[in-house]
This record gives C-alpha cells, sequence and structure tokens, in this order.
C-alpha cells in the first residue's frame, strides 16, 4: 500500500499509530503491597496529594514518597460536589474545605501524624475558584494547570526565572499570579503520565517502583481503570514527523490526572534532587577508565541484560550517545537522514558533521 500510494497514486503515506503503551488492569491490580490503607511506610518521609476537579465529582489521591523518590499510593477517594444542591461554585467550594478539614490532620505514620508537604489543585476547570480555595488554605495548598498534547496548547518549556515565573522544576514551572495572589504551578501533563506508567513497569520493591495500599480482591480495580485510561501512542503528524502523544480510550481518567498532579508535588517538594543526591553520595566510585567503577559496571551490564545485548557503555550526555551512535553507523563523509526536528540536526553543536 505504501508504494500505491507514493508511486501510483502520488499521495502522502500515513503510518499507523504505534501503541507504547504495554499496562492493562491486572497489571495494576497487582501492584498492590503490604501497608493497610491511610498509613505511610516506615520508610515515608513526605506525603504529596493531588486533587482533579469536576462539577459532579473531584477525584484525590494522597502518594507518600520513599528514598529514591519511590511512590506508594496510601490513600485516594473522591468527593461528591452537591452541585444540584448548593449551585457549581458554592458546592465545589463546600466540597473542597471539607477535604482540607479532613486531611490537615495528616496520616498516621511511624513519626505521628504526617500532614501533606504540598496538595495541587486542578485549576483548568474553574480556575478562579480554586485560586480562591488555595489563597484561603496555606502555602501547602497550590493552584495547577496540566498541559497535554490533547489540548489547544501543549506544555512550553521556561528556560529562566523572572518577574511571572519564580521557579522551574522537571517538566514543570511556577508562576506568580500577582493579580490573583497565587502561585500556579504549570505541568507538562504528557511527562508526568509517562513517568507514572514507567514506575507502574518497574519491578515491584525495585526503587522508583509505584505500589498501592493493600486491597481486597478486585478493591482497586476503579483505580486500576483510570490509571490505564490513557494510552501512549506514536502517530505521524505532517510537518512534524512522529509525535508520541497520549490518547484517551476512555472518559474516566480522573485518578491518573490526580496521580500527575501529587507528581508534580513531589517535585516541588524537592525529592528528585535530594534522592539523587542521596543515591551518589552513597554510591561505590573508582576509576571508569580502567573499568574499576562497581556503579557504572554495574550500570552497563544491567542495560546490556535488558536491551539483550552482549555489551552496554556508560555516556554522561545525550549528545555523546547520539554522536557515538552516528559515528557507529557511518563512515568518515558518510551522509545520514534524520527528521527535521532531531536533535543531531537541530542541536548538539552540528557534532556528527565535525567528527564524521
Amino acid at each position: 500500500e505504501r508504494q500505491m500510494r507514493q508511486f501510483v497514486w502520488a499521495i502522502t503515506h500515513m503510518p499507523e499509530k504505534l501503541d507504547l503503551s504495554a499496562l492493562d488492569t491486572h497489571q495494576v491490580l497487582g501492584r498492590s503491597g503490604t501497608e493497610p490503607r491511610g498509613r505511610v511506610p516506615a520508610d515515608g518521609r513526605v506525603v504529596t496529594v493531588g486533587v482533579d476537579i469536576g462539577k459532579w465529582l473531584c477525584h484525590w489521591i494522597a502518594v507518600a514518597w520513599r528514598p529514591g523518590a519511590t511512590p506508594h499510593v496510601l490513600d485516594y477517594g473522591r468527593l461528591e460536589v452537591a452541585t444540584r444542591d448548593l449551585g457549581e461554585e458554592r458546592a465545589l467550594l463546600a466540597a473542597l474545605r471539607e477535604f482540607r478539614d479532613r486531611i490537615v490532620a495528616g496520616w498516621e505514620s511511624d513519626h505521628g501524624p504526617m500532614p501533606p508537604e504540598h496538595v495541587l489543585v486542578d485549576a483548568g476547570w474553574n480556575d478562579e475558584l480554586v485560586y480562591e480555595f488555595c489563597r484561603e488554605s496555606g502555602r501547602a495548598w497550590m493552584p495547577a494547570k496540566g498541559f497535554d498534547s490533547r489540548r489547544v496548547r501543549a506544555y512550553e518549556p521556561v528556560k529562566s526565572t523572572g518577574s511571572v515565573v519564580c521557579a522551574i522544576g522537571e517538566r514543570y514551572h511556577i508562576a506568580r499570579l500577582r493579580r490573583k495572589h497565587v502561585h500556579l504551578v504549570e505541568i507538562d501533563a504528557d511527562h508526568w503520565k509517562s513517568w507514572v506508567h514507567a514506575r507502574l513497569s518497574t519491578p515491584l520493591n525495585q526503587m522508583g517502583s509505584l505500589s498501592i495500599f493493600a486491597g481486597e480482591g478486585m478493591e482497586h480495580l476503579s483505580l486500576a481503570k483510570h490509571l490505564t485510561a490513557e494510552k501512549r501512542i506514536e502517530e505521524f503528524v505532517p510537518g512534524r514527523g512522529r509525535v508520541v502523544r497520549w490518547k484517551a480510550t476512555s472518559g474516566a481518567n480522573h485518578w491518573l490526572d490526580a496521580l500527575g498532579l501529587a507528581l508534580g508535588g513531589r517535585a516541588e517538594a524537592g525529592l528528585v534532587r535530594q534522592g539523587a543526591r542521596q543515591a551518589m553520595a552513597a554510591a561505590e566510585v573508582g576509576d571508569d577508565v580502567f573499568g574499576d567503577d562497581p556503579t557504572v559496571n554495574s550500570l552497563q551490564e544491567r542495560m546490556a541484560a535488558l536491551t539483550g545485548k552482549q555489551a552496554a557503555l556508560f555516556m554522561p550526555s545525550g549528545t555523546q550517545s547520539n554522536l557515538c551512535g552516528i559515528l557507529a553507523h557511518c563512515g568518515r563523509g558518510d551522509e545520514y537522514i534524520v527528521g527535521q526536528l532531531a536533535h543531531t540536526c537541530r542541536y548538539e553543536g552540528g557534532g556528527a558533521a565535525v567528527f564524521g
């Protein structure tokens, strides 16, 4: 068909969409741990919460963070919004206030009650009301907006802080809304949904794997359906080439959105930096030039096993990896063809042309 479209009919070949998601509800149901509902694990350090806003129901999820940025879902639920009785704004504000009063005391832990460090509330549906609620609730409560490829405007990374942007993190930034007297967290929803699915794909009990509190039978079925209600696909977009985006397969994806917000709260709490620093400080080191660094050797062996290759080589940057990949396939003076948005073409200092 491809040859017929290109050489006979003279029309553009449209490649098929590729489903990059490998998760299903049964895999999510298998993530239950041993901790009871509402109990912070013994090594839990911080709790963050995400709230997805709706006209009739709000969905929330609380995550306890363990060393190595390892998330544990310790509680989740729904908030009923009495829109018919009170009207949309009054009902939503009442539901949020009741929820705030319920969780302000925190969750049970070995060190006493652990209140949430950050609570990110979805402001994409009724922003003015959420701004009002966060203003009255204190610094821990922050409005947030997620931007993804399904919306009119995708997330645009910010490179520097200034009068508006006061903080930049991993695919998120915080903007001052001076007239609203709030700080708004803007998040790359696609990135954090990918982060969720990556943690759900990590074998349980490994660092970075996402676990859920102990449930009986099919207790987590609704949660599992929400977390798998969107699929990561790769499709061809004219003028942009192959683009990875998230596509909803069900409208019941609210806990996935809430979990993405809870992860943004964790990033704001600085757990990634803290976990990375601890891992680097505790790592065994050696001279990698002579193959004497046990941490690098372990990483290379693991990646070789994961990819089914004979060996792997650690490189400290993506630029170096791309350059070595090109030089492994091309000789001096050879020509290579890439898409118009490829990093080796638009960025990276033209290294392939210089060294090749």
